[in-house]
């Protein structure tokens, strides 16, 4: 009953939502204000004030003049996330000791302060402690780039979407200064595509690796595909298989920009003291829930959402992991979406596998 009245607030709560905020006006488009907003330019004066990096010194003026000895090469993307910020991964020969950061914006205008990022003070994102591994979980959980250093840039709450560029150049113990390069950052605003708000119903879940792909259907019981075994007192040898299945699932992604997503089901565990002393496979069926809320972007160009985490709950029997996360370090992932009236795919690749789950509305 409990988990009936979750789902059925959610789709209340949806509802009364969208209701609230629609308008008879059809000039609007919701998505095109959304990349208006985004393609805004933000002065850099703005973004120093409104930038925290981690290890990172503000200074007056410019930095040092760079002697070109070393190289460098930046291999993250150009999207942001308004608080979480973005991560500046770069990859080099040389063993860096530090880099040298401006802001400007996008019409050439440079802040008259820079910053002097010490790599020894670098000390990684935070992961949670308790991720369950399953498919459905992975759209929402991040793929760090391999690179040989990783700068964590949050934003205070304040700073609004649009676009600025950073400049930097990375130094070593020795003195030598790269030459500097240039990225441009788009800030994502929250939501972002009008005809992903709703609440999608999960149907199935494929996951491909090695070119072999398993299907998992919500509402049909999947059971491990080897048999495990235990020996009764007379040595009789019993066979058993695990067993489960998901019997709901929802994501809510709302016009504010939150979401919501919850799932439910069971897997059946095997009493092994009871099994051995009737010498046969007795099951017990364990309660599997798992919830999370956060806020949700969309990337238009390269038709992505991002997802935030910032509560979760996963419960497992009587077993209960639950955990909320501060502003800036809170579980970020992103994930391909397939869009086609109503149906929604959300796909994650990785190099030798693919996970895909199927919602509709």
């Amino acid at each position: 009953m409990k988990i009936k009245f979750i789902y059925a607030y959610a789709l209340l709560f949806s509802g009364l939502f969208l209701f609230s905020c629609s308008s008879d006006d059809s000039s609007n488009n919701p998505d095109q204000e959304s990349e208006e907003i985004e393609n805004t330019p933000i002065e850099s004066s703005e973004v120093v004030s409104k930038i925290l990096i981690e290890g990172a010194t503000k200074e007056a003026g410019t930095p040092p003049t760079p002697n070109e000895a070393i190289s460098f090469e930046v291999v993250s993307g150009t999207s942001a996330l308004q608080t979480e910020g973005f991560d500046i991964a770069i990859n080099s020969d040389t063993e860096l000791t530090g880099a040298y950061l401006q802001i400007k914006n996008v019409d050439g205008e440079v802040a008259n302060e820079y910053f002097d990022i010490d790599f020894s003070a670098l000390s990684g994102k935070s992961v949670p402690q308790h991720i369950k591994k399953r498919s459905v979980k992975k759209t929402v959980q991040a793929i760090e780039v391999e690179a040989d250093v990783e700068i964590d840039v949050d934003f205070e709450t304040s700073l609004e979407p649009g676009t600025f560029c950073y400049v930097i150049c990375v130094y070593d113990a020795n003195g030598n200064i790269s030459a500097p390069q240039e990225v441009c950052i788009t800030v994502e605003s929250w939501g972002g595509k009008n005809d992903l708000v709703a609440v999608w119903n999960l149907e199935k879940e494929e996951e491909t690796y090695m070119e072999e792909t398993y299907s998992y259907i919500v509402g049909e019981e999947i059971c491990d595909d080897y048999n495990s075994n235990f020996s009764c007192e007379d040595d009789t040898i019993v066979e058993y298989q695990y067993c489960g299945l998901v019997d709901s699932g929802t994501l809510n992604l709302k016009v504010d920009g939150t979401y919501v997503y919850e799932t439910s089901g069971y897997e059946n565990e095997l009493d092994y003291e009871a099994s051995v002393n009737e010498c046969k496979a007795i099951y017990v069926k364990v309660e599997d829930y798992y919830w999370t809320k956060g806020y949700w972007a969309y990337n238009a160009e390269k038709e992505e959402i991002y997802i935030v985490r910032y509560e979760y709950i996963d419960r497992y029997g009587d077993e209960e992991y639950s955990g909320t996360y501060e502003e800036g370090d809170a579980y970020v992932g992103s994930a391909k979406v397939i869009l086609s009236g109503n149906s929604l795919i959300i796909l994650e690749e990785d190099i030798d596998s693919s996970y895909k789950s199927y919602f509709n509305k």
